[in-house]
């Protein structure tokens, strides 16, 4: 079902009414001899049409609802429309079999519905123009032969959500001017991604996905992000080798996990991370740093999990609190330290620092000395430890801490722990 604006046609271009010559509805396009048709009432439906076919459509200046060109076997070229500029509802490109080239829109400057280009599986080129300054949304999915996206620079604004997904023939990905997204922002699973930069964009009023996009090696592109309304992901992206912050990030949480190349997390003196955000990094097999996030001295929440290689936390010298969720330091196995890793963390709502392998004891108890744990303290099995508490210090606080039956997550710190552990 596709939006249908409530927009007149401009003054300008002749009223839409039953007795202004050049507007028709749109499913009287087809069957006027006119040449000089500039507005449509209601949807243009373009299905089953040759590009021939299309030549009529040239004069169209202002479409009232919806633009939708689907189910064109024989359309291979999309030609250029010269004189549109508005149109009032969405604007939909889907599941044209052999068309390969979207000439372009060089006048159409709004969009107020939304762009969903989807399951053309031969569109190579697609080109919106340079007028475009309003979007509702953005969905460009499963276009496996697109190779390039790009907006154009005067387009500063998507009212709603942002999805590029499962291209799996784009590279590169670019707004330059875009800067506020009022919905969520989505970049996932194109396999073939190698850039994406977004220089101007500072809001987003949802999410922010960065994932399973296996080539992206970068993500320099966000260098002006200021606020994510939503969490911010970045997973699964394989040959992603250096994540960074340069500026401050205001986030509710920030998940990094699962990107098989990432050795290095870090981020600058001026940036900094709000009080209130969490941060999550885990199971990025290669990452051997977190380092220059000096500015950052609070945080909601930490969790550094399951990094197999990371053998230093030096970048956060200056955390002096983590609360009201758990600070975990959990089953990096090359973790060594160093000695002063945390030193100026004062306080923790709940600390859990266990399954680090090669962790001296005397590190874990550095800290302890001088941060004030507000619950629970979960701390053992560490370098040189089997604890296997008996009784369990934990019981019945809904978290297992012995060895899962189920083999589900557990702490294993306790021997036994037949309250919480099914």
């Amino acid at each position: 079902m596709f939006a249908r604006g409530a927009i007149a046609c401009l003054s300008t271009l002749a009223a839409c009414s039953s007795a202004t010559r050049d507007c028709v509805e749109g499913s009287q396009v087809w069957d006027t001899q006119a040449s000089d048709v500039v507005c449509v009432r209601g949807d243009l439906i373009v299905e089953s049409r040759s590009a021939k076919e299309l030549a009529i459509l040239a004069g169209i200046e202002d479409i009232e609802g919806s633009l939708v060109i689907h189910d064109n076997p024989a359309l291979d070229e999309l030609p250029e429309w010269p004189a549109l500029t508005h149109i009032g509802g969405a604007f939909s490109l889907s599941e044209n079999a052999v068309l390969t080239v979207v000439h372009g829109f060089p006048a159409l400057e709004r969009i107020d519905g939304r762009l969903y280009v989807a399951e053309n599986p031969k569109l190579s080129q697609f080109a919106l123009g340079d007028a475009l300054v309003s979007v509702g949304s953005i969905f460009v999915a499963l276009n496996p032969e697109l190779m390039e996206f790009a907006a154009p620079a005067a387009l500063a604004q998507v009212e709603g959500h942002l999805n590029i997904s499962a291209n799996n023939g784009l590279e590169r990905l670019e707004l330059p001017g875009l800067s506020d997204v009022a919905g969520s922002l989505y970049i996932e699973d194109n396999v073939a991604l190698a850039l994406a930069k977004f220089p101007a964009l500072r809001m987003i009023g949802g999410d922010l996905s960065i994932s399973g996009d296996l080539s992206l090696e970068t993500l320099d592109g966000f260098e002006g992000l200021e606020r994510v309304a939503g969490q911010v992901t970045i997973s699964d992206n394989d040959e992603l080798k250096t994540f960074s912050l340069a500026a401050s990030i205001d986030t509710p949480s920030i998940f990094i996990r699962k990107n098989a190349a990432l050795t290095r997390i870090s981020g600058s003196p001026p940036a900094r991370i709000g009080a209130h955000t969490s941060v999550s990094i885990q199971k990025n097999l290669a990452l051997r740093s977190i380092d220059d996030f000096s500015g950052v001295e609070a945080l909601a929440g930490l969790t550094i999990e399951e990094n197999g290689v990371l053998i230093e936390i030096t970048g956060l010298r200056s955390l002096v609190r983590v609360g009201p969720y758990n600070l975990s330091v959990v089953r990096n196995a090359s973790l060594a330290g160093p000695a002063d890793w945390l030193p100026a963390l004062a306080e923790a709502s709940e600390l859990r620092v266990f399954g680090n392998k090669s962790l001296p004891p005397s590190v874990v108890q550095g800290l302890l000395d001088h941060v004030t744990v507000e619950g629970d303290t979960r701390v053992g099995d560490n370098q040189g430890e089997e604890t296997a508490l008996d009784p369990c210090p934990w019981a019945g606080d809904g978290l297992c801490d012995a060895i899962s039956p189920a083999g589900g997550i557990s702490t294993q710190l306790c021997a036994i722990d037949p309250e919480d552990c099914l």
